[in-house]
């Protein structure tokens, strides 16, 4: 896997426990929006390399 997707996954589920557990947190929409284009790539390259 490439190394910069290991950050997007500690990232995304930075996120989502912000989202789901946090109080005073929320995710935005453009941080929303980020999550799904690192997603894209990440599959992309899935296809790609299987």
């Amino acid at each position: 896997m490439i190394p910069e997707f290991h950050r997007y996954l500690i990232d995304a589920f930075d996120l989502r426990q912000i989202g789901d557990y946090s109080e005073l947190g929320t995710v935005t929409k453009t941080q929303s929006e980020l999550q799904l284009v690192h997603a894209r790539e990440i599959l992309d390259w899935a296809e790609k390399t299987l």
